[in-house]
This record gives structure tokens, C-alpha cells and sequence, in this order.
């Protein structure tokens, strides 16, 4: 299999044997931005290394770039998503794991390109708005603790209902707050999507996404000059299980503060300048991100979407489809918070009995619903557990928790104190350097204490 990666004046152009890819970057940031070659020798390494396995051609994977800087840390992260993958598509980790370490790779030259010339840096920060819950309050709190953040969004090819809506919010989110949103033209989403390569169902090549919007943020970084690049990942993010073949398994590894210490270590190594790679968001739980995001910034709030409306048919009048279960779980954070989704437009009432198998706690092994998955493992139980409880203490009613009241409420009311110490506390933090992590702390702090 031959990937290329061609340097263009606007981005990139990516081959995978005869197909072609591009990503286009505003102009004026991707040509003032000089260390295009090395971030394309590490980009045709991230986007190409699980094409093996996912298309089951294990041959000579041959790069027409040079060595990546990053081979090993990336190919790290690869390996830390293998058993949750195996779990998910019901295959053996070992097998995997014996696959990926067993490819043969090759490049036009042995020898990475290391950026020499860096930039100076000030307090600013680039969050990738996506207008999920985290990025919302990531883009709020930078802005009270005064980043200047830099806003951008990538439009994937492989989600263009999402990007549509997404679109239109933003454009009336950058009238409201007198923002601009950079957008980047990425088509290459495909290549991580079994369905384009006519594949079977795979959970397989997922796993990069949140270093390819890290990579995506660097030329914004270098030609502003900002310190920081901020990704929304919550602490929930650092739970792993063991899977059923014995391996410690991380349901997304890629956005835990482990790997966020490794992406600052590629964020300066790919622009020869000090950054920062963080989470603002880290010390907190989604209850708690949900409660403060629309208790104290509820004019940003109004704005959340968290869907991915391209799944499925509901989602082509509705940018939340009502039938997935990230909407379920979206729906019972708010629920359990006291919000009225309908304040950012969902249109279904989730606790009706059409909506019972999105819950994960409440099904069994249902067809065509997912039975692993964030919610499902028990890293997510124990947060929809709270959730369903909350919304029924605060009086709501429907099929699903009649079901749960029935199963799970004597377990929820015996361990209240416990859960609501774990999901609505601020928890330790790895990436927030000390400063910032004290301002934040202290403001998440007082929101809880408010809310």
C-alpha cells in the first residue's frame, strides 16, 4: 500500500494507492507556517497506520515522506486503543496487537525533518469549536480568564449533515460574540470510516482524531503566537477497564492527559516553539460540565450540539436526531441538571419507551444498538446511573425510568453521597499548568458551589 503526502500552497494532498485526499487551510495561516514538510510526514503517519488492519491487507505499508518525528508516540497510542477496539468489534486483542506490531513500514527517507525556527508566544490559546458541551465552556472560560482564544473548526467530509449545522451555528454564534471561526477543509474523514472502504463494522480507526485536530490547531498557534492549544477532554476521559481479554482498555485513550502530555511534546516539536497542549476542562465530569456550562454561561450554551445527525435518517430535519445514544446521553445530563433540552433544540422526549435501548445502563444486547461504548463499559455506568437518578428525583417521568426506578434506584439512593462527591467535585488535574489551574479550579469551584 503507497501514501503520499504532497506539501500544496493552501495544505495538503494525501494518497492512499490511487485514491487522493486533500486538507485546505485558510491561506494566509498555511503560508506563514513553515514547517509544513514535517507536519506532513507526521500527518500521512497518523491518517495511514491503521489502514492494514481495518482494510485486512497486511503488506508493505511504504511512505513517500520522510521519517516521522513522532513515529514512536503515535504508534503508542495506537496500541492503547487496540483493546478497547477489540472489545468493540468482538475480536481478540492479541491478535491485534500481533498485527500492528508486525507491520513493515518504509519511507522515502530514514531520516526526520526536525522544524528549526520557532515563533515568540503570549497568552493566547486555539480551541477547535465543535459546540459540544466541552468546547462551549472551553471557549467560555478561556475567555474569563482572559486567552484571547482563536477560534477554528475542521469541516470533515464524512459528516456533512453535522458540518451543515454546525455551519449555521456558527455563524450566528460569531454575530452574538463577535468572534470569527477558521474553517479547515478536511477530506479526509473518509479514511477512517469503514463504510467508505466497503469494509465490515469496525471500531477500528478512530483512534487519531483528537492528534489530528491537535495538528490541525498548530500553523493557527504559530502565526498568532498562542501558548496554548486547548482540547475539551473531561476527566472522565482517564478511566480505563480490563476487557474481557484481560487488557487495560481506555474507551478514548487519545483524549486522556497522558496523551495530552505527549501532544505538547509533538505540538513543540513540530513548531520548534514552547507550547501548551491542555484541557481547561480536565478536573471535571460531564454532570458537572453540563451544570456549569448552562448555569453560568447559558447565552454560550444555547448553542450546544452534540449529535452525529449523519448516523441516521432522523438526524437529516434535526440536529439532534433523538435517536442515538449520544443524544440520550446528552439528554439526561440536562435532565439531571435541571435544563429543558429544548433550550438547544431537541425536539424528542428521551425517557419514552422508543428510547429505552439508547440507555445503555437499561438494555441488554440489543440488534443495531451498540453494547460497547463509552456508557456501556464500566467507565461510563456509574455516571448514567447518577444521571437517571437525578432526573428522577427532580421529578421526571417516562419508560425509561420507570425501568430504571425499578432496577437501579435502591443502588443509586444507597450511594448518592459517593457519586455526587465523584461527578460534581473538582477533581485533580495533569495538563492545566499551575497558574491557570488555579484560577480555574477556584472558578469551577464557585460555580457548583452556585449552581
Amino acid at each position: 500500500m503507497r501514501i503520499g503526502c504532497t506539501v500544496t500552497a493552501t495544505g495538503l494532498e494525501l494518497g492512499v494507492d490511487e485514491r487522493c485526499f486533500s486538507v485546505h487551510f485558510p491561506g494566509e495561516f498555511w503560508k506563514a507556517f513553515p514547517h509544513a514538510a514535517a507536519f506532513a510526514d507526521n500527518y500521512a503517519y497518523l491518517k495511514a497506520l491503521h489502514l492494514p488492519q481495518m482494510l485486512n491487507r497486511y503488506e508493505l505499508l511504504e511512505f513517500d515522506t520522510a521519517y516521522p518525528l513522532f513515529r514512536q508516540p503515535i504508534l503508542s497510542a495506537m496500541l492503547n486503543n487496540v483493546a478497547f477496539c477489540a472489545d468493540v468489534d468482538g475480536v481478540s486483542t492479541a491478535e491485534n496487537i500481533r498485527r500492528l506490531l508486525g507491520l513493515e513500514l518504509r519511507f522515502r527517507d530514514d531520516a526526520a525533518r526536525v522544524p528549526a525556527g520557532g515563533t515568540a508566544l503570549s497568552e493566547r490559546a486555539v480551541i477547535n469549536l465543535s459546540f459540544g458541551k466541552d468546547s462551549l465552556l472551553t471557549y467560555a472560560v478561556a475567555k474569563e480568564l482572559g486567552l484571547a482564544p482563536i477560534l477554528i473548526m475542521s469541516a470533515d467530509n464524512d459528516g456533512p449533515r453535522e458540518y451543515a449545522y454546525k455551519r449555521e451555528r456558527a455563524e450566528r454564534f460569531c454575530r452574538e460574540f463577535n468572534e470569527t471561526v477558521h474553517v479547515i477543509e478536511n477530506n479526509t474523514g473518509v479514511i477512517h470510516r469503514y463504510e467508505y472502504w466497503g469494509t465490515p463494522s469496525t471500531e477500528w480507526g478512530f483512534g487519531h482524531l483528537i492528534t489530528e485536530y491537535c495538528m490541525f490547531a498548530l500553523p493557527f498557534a504559530f502565526v498568532h503566537g498562542a501558548r496554548y492549544i486547548l482540547l475539551g477532554n473531561e476527566k472522565s476521559c482517564d478511566d480505563s477497564y480490563v476487557n474481557r481479554d484481560g487488557f487495560k482498555s481506555y474507551p478514548v485513550y487519545d483524549q486522556s492527559s497522558e496523551w495530552l502530555l505527549e501532544l505538547t511534546n509533538m505540538a513543540r516539536g513540530l513548531t520548534d516553539s514552547p507550547m501548551t497542549v491542555m484541557s481547561l476542562i480536565e478536573p471535571l465530569h460531564d454532570l458537572a460540565i453540563t451544570r456549569i456550562l448552562h448555569t453560568r454561561y447559558a447565552a454560550v450554551a444555547k448553542y450546544q450540539m452534540s449529535c452525529f445527525p449523519d448516523e441516521n435518517e432522523y438526524g437529516r430535519n434535526a440536529h439532534w436526531c433523538g435517536h442515538c445514544t449520544k443524544c440520550a446521553r446528552n439528554f439526561v445530563f440536562m435532565k439531571a441538571n435541571g435544563i429543558d433540552p429544548a433550550g438547544v433544540g431537541f425536539e424528542t422526549d428521551m425517557f419514552q419507551r422508543e428510547s429505552l435501548d439508547y440507555f445503555a445502563l437499561l438494555r441488554g444486547r440489543k440488534k443495531g444498538v451498540p453494547t460497547v461504548g463509552y456508557d456501556a463499559t464500566p467507565c461510563g455506568r456509574d455516571e448514567q446511573l447518577y444521571s437517571l437518578y437525578l432526573a428522577f428525583e427532580r421529578g421526571a417521568r417516562g419508560a425509561v425510568l420507570d425501568a430504571f426506578a425499578s432496577r437501579f434506584h435502591t443502588e443509586a439512593e444507597q450511594r448518592k453521597d459517593e457519586l455526587h462527591r465523584r461527578f460534581f467535585s473538582v477533581q485533580s488535574s495533569r495538563t492545566l499548568p499551575a497558574p491557570l489551574r488555579g484560577a480555574a479550579e477556584s472558578l469551577y469551584a464557585a460555580a457548583l458551589a452556585a449552581a
